[in-house]
């Protein structure tokens, strides 16, 4: 009943608590009287009126998918002066919301039953346009991957629902636009793209060992993936230097040179350029969860300048110059790699080539923004 009434109250006096004439709205609701609002991104307010769109976002995290996704693309919008913006990792309280009235809210990945109840509320406090924004198809997530445990129960159902009462969805590929397609009416694709400050200048050295450096970069997600090249790791174990970043199973601990453990994402680019390759690989299994990711493995790799070669699913075709292996044999991934060893200066140039193109089209520089801007923008 209490909670019945104060939800009532709220409704009916809401324009008023949220902008107390006696208190500015840039001023905390929950630290002492007279601060300024703290948060980790929480846009001041100075005038009465707009003159720009404002945006309210709630990334997934700091970093990864967070970063590329909603965080950099959003920072870089402010930065260009398309939007002003506000970044939460909850939705905010009702008086927040209010407070805000952002005229688009972006709610990245939540797939949990409480947190789908929560987007009424956004709606009824904030009443600008929602986008459910998502970069993998989380319905099929493979055994092998080890982020399955964390995946809630009837995440499917939770997540149309989700989808359902937000006004677009906005995804990274056009894979999952595709499978996702009878979820939404209105449904976006936005590529994702490196920050120039991060990965411009990421060039790596070539040559640096007696023998090639191969190597492969991934996290706890990709054990299923690794399994591809498990039987090629062992058989190439005595010509080529293994260079393993992120993860490495165990059972081919043996088999590899050096073993690089996960840096934090500030560090991330410049780590994996110091491994300094003369060929990166990007094997992925054959099911529909792969089929719908993004290319940023490749994107990464020939920011680096690494030549590449990588499984011809759905996510890695396109005009990107790299070597696609298209059975995941054994026998074609050797073929593959020692292509590639045996003519090394050819090898470097399409390593070159790609990180000519990944410079060219993939990187958020400002005249690239506009595609974000009309993506999340109504209408």
């Amino acid at each position: 009943m209490l909670v019945q009434q104060h939800e009532a109250f709220q409704q009916a006096w809401m324009p008023v608590i949220a902008r107390d004439p006696a208190y500015n709205v840039n001023l905390s609701l929950k630290e002492a009287a007279f601060r300024l609002e703290p948060g980790l991104k929480d846009g001041w307010q100075p005038f009465v009126g707009r003159s720009l769109p404002h945006i309210l976002a709630l990334p997934m995290n700091k970093t990864a998918v967070g970063h590329y996704r909603v965080i950099k693309p959003l920072t870089e919008l402010e930065a260009a002066g398309w939007v002003t913006q506000q970044q939460y990792f909850e939705i905010p309280t009702n008086v927040e919301l209010a407070r805000s009235a952002p005229d688009v809210a972006i709610l990245q990945g939540r797939y949990t039953e409480g947190f789908i109840k929560e987007i009424e509320r956004l709606k009824t406090y904030s009443k600008g346009f929602v986008i459910y924004e998502l970069d993998d198809y989380v319905v099929k997530v493979p055994k092998k991957n080890g982020h399955l445990k964390h995946t809630p129960r009837d995440l499917e159902g939770s997540l149309r629902r989700g989808i359902a009462r937000c006004d677009r969805l906005v995804v990274s590929t056009e894979p999952l636009a595709d499978a996702l397609s009878d979820t939404h009416r209105d449904i976006r694709v936005l590529p994702n793209m490196l920050a120039e400050e991060l990965w411009v200048g990421q060039r790596a050295r070539r040559r640096t060992s007696s023998k090639p450096r191969v190597g492969w970069g991934g996290g706890t997600s990709h054990t299923g993936d690794l399994e591809v090249i498990a039987e090629v790791i062992k058989t190439l174990a005595n010509e080529v230097e293994w260079i393993f970043f992120g993860m490495c199973p165990p059972a081919l601990r043996p088999y590899i040179h050096e073993f690089h453990p996960p840096v934090g994402l500030g560090a991330y680019p410049a780590k994996l350029s110091s491994l300094n390759l003369d060929l990166a690989l990007a094997p992925l299994e054959f099911h529909i969860f792969n089929d719908c990711k993004s290319n940023l493995r490749l994107l990464e790799y020939g920011a680096c300048g690494y030549p590449v070669i990588v499984t011809d699913t759905a996510a890695y075709r396109g005009y990107l110059p790299c070597t696609r292996v298209k059975t995941n044999s054994t026998e074609e991934w050797l073929d593959a790699i020692r292509m590639h060893l045996a003519d090394p200066d050819a090898s470097y140039r399409m390593g070159d080539q790609l990180h000519d193109e990944v410079m060219r089209n993939y990187v958020l520089r400002p005249e690239h923004v506009q595609v974000w801007y009309d993506g999340w923008m109504p209408g």
